[in-house]
């Protein structure tokens, strides 16, 4: 196999406003440093690409942005952010939320692609979209493991699990901590996961378990991909409601009979979930 050119950590920029990418992310090579390369274009693509330049994250979105918001752009919008490990997931979710406002199911009415969005929608659209000029600026280690001018690693690294819901969508979060031999600690982002509520009731208890449940397999799957040994790995949640459905299988409201005990039963691996509720939070 033929190679055009080898990149290294390290190698200086020949060109800071040319970026480098590596799978779709914006690489550092001199602060080993990744970032998400985040766009914003509301015009459609023409075999692959984009009819339209990208719109200046600088620039006043009030101005720059088409009078009429649509459910086409805001969706346009929402896809254009390529982000693999979820690293930006707690910000790109309000996009799909914005989506999930546009569905009525209880109703029965449906909003189509190029119909206008609710103008509660639209201001919260653009709202969010005024945000990305600070998460673009936002950078990650290009790896989990600590730098050598940190020190040295004492043991292997902890794998920590958090996962909380809401009315709207629930979320996991995987960090690594090394414990370093002079006794400090190092905390690294290494993947997340969300996923948005069903348009029907739901309850928040239920999409707390939801979101314990994403945290227990993106925990097995990020064993899997890494191939690496790992210390313990600790489960960390806010809900008693969570704790009660994983440590005691039997005890089930009437109403999650149909669906909760699969989830229990992925959800039980937590066999060190610590409980936060209370005055003080989640405890870490």
């Amino acid at each position: 196999m033929n190679s055009k050119k080898h990149l290294l950590s390290g190698d200086p920029a020949v060109d800071p406003s040319e970026p480098r990418k590596v799978l779709g992310m914006i690489w550092e090579t001199e602060a080993v440093k990744l970032q998400v390369d985040v766009k914003l274009n509301t015009g459609g693509k023409v075999s692959g690409a984009r009819v339209e330049e990208d719109i200046n994250l600088e620039d006043d979105m009030l101005e720059v942005m088409p009078d009429v918001i649509t459910k086409r752009i805001i969706w346009r919008v929402a896809m254009a952010q390529y982000d693999p490990l979820r690293l930006l997931c707690i910000y790109t979710v309000k996009f799909k939320i914005l989506m999930r406002t546009m569905t009525k199911e209880e109703t029965g009415e449906v909003l189509y692609w190029d119909s206008p969005a609710p103008q509660a929608t639209a201001d919260s659209f653009l709202e969010s979209l005024s945000e990305l000029k600070e998460v673009r600026k936002t950078k990650f280690p290009r790896t989990f493991r600590p730098e050598a001018s940190l020190g040295r690693v004492d043991g292997k690294p902890m794998i920590m699990m958090f996962g909380d819901g809401s009315r709207e969508a629930c979320c996991a979060l995987a960090y690594a901590r090394w414990k370093m031999t002079d006794g400090s600690v190092v905390c690294r982002l290494i993947a997340g996961k969300t996923r948005v509520a069903l348009c029907c009731k739901v309850t928040i208890p239920r999409m707390e378990l939801v979101g314990a449940v994403l945290a227990v397999r993106l925990a097995v799957k990020i064993k899997d991909a890494l191939q690496m040994e790992f210390g313990e790995t600790r489960y960390f949640t806010d809900s008693s409601a969570v704790l009660c459905w994983a440590c005691c299988s039997g005890i089930l409201p009437h109403s999650l009979s149909l669906w909760a005990p699969k989830s229990v039963r992925s959800s039980q691996s937590l066999h060190q979930t610590k409980n936060g509720t209370g005055s003080k939070g989640p405890r870490t």
